[in-house]
C-alpha cells in the first residue's frame, strides 16, 4: 500500500505543468504578473481531482500551479 501511495504521488508531481514558455505557473495564493495573460491549467486541475483522496498533492497543485501564463497581455492603446 505504501508503494502505491508513493508511486501515485510521484506520478502526480511529475504529471503537473510547472512552467510554460512564458514563465512559471501560479496558484490561487500567488501574485500574478500583470503583463501576462493566465489560463486555468486543465492538466493540473484534472490531476488534482484524480488524486483528491491523497489530500496533499491536490492542495499543492491548487495553491502553487493552477494557472499558467499563455502569453503577454495586449497593450492598451
Amino acid at each position: 500500500m505504501k508503494r502505491a501511495v508513493v508511486l501515485a504521488l510521484a506520478v502526480m508531481l511529475s504529471g503537473c505543468i510547472e512552467h510554460t514558455e512564458f514563465g512559471a505557473c501560479v496558484g490561487i495564493v500567488d501574485d500574478r504578473d500583470p503583463t501576462k495573460q493566465y489560463k486555468l491549467s486543465v492538466q493540473n486541475a484534472v490531476m488534482a481531482v484524480l488524486f483528491f483522496e491523497l489530500i496533499v498533492p491536490p492542495v499543492v497543485v491548487v495553491a502553487n500551479e493552477l494557472f499558467c501564463p499563455v502569453g503577454e497581455k495586449a497593450a492598451a492603446k
